[in-house]
């Protein structure tokens, strides 16, 4: 599926639902990423990841979105996994969110980090 400076794909395995983002998530993409990762989500409901290194720009509304799927996901009984590019992380960080965002997939191996 795409928009103007958004590329969203996902990627089903035995362990992991991938989500992957490329592009800009703004006001006029957020709701676009929100619908698209709930339904992958809540169609594939096993330990969901959203891979955001692929996104360059990142406003409130991209992190409103980034919450509601958390949220979403909690509400199937759901931990979401977020790898963040750069400017994800800072807007995260800014938000004051790092804490409830895990970084590292629990069950990788190697996966030391706290979630």
């Amino acid at each position: 599926m795409e928009q103007p400076d958004l590329v969203l794909e996902v990627e089903v395995s035995d362990r992991h639902t991938t989500v992957k983002v490329a592009g800009d998530i703004d006001l006029l993409t957020a709701e676009t990423f929100r619908d698209y990762a709930c339904d992958e989500i809540a169609a594939h409901p096993k330990s969901p990841v959203i891979d955001m290194t692929g996104v360059g720009f990142v406003d409130s509304s991209g992190i409103s979105a980034l919450v509601a799927i958390r949220r979403h996901a909690d509400a199937l009984g759901l931990s979401v996994v977020v790898e963040p590019s750069r400017r994800v992380q800072a807007a995260l960080k800014l938000a004051g969110l790092t804490e409830i965002f895990q970084s590292d997939p629990p069950d990788d191996p190697g996966s030391s980090q706290p979630a």
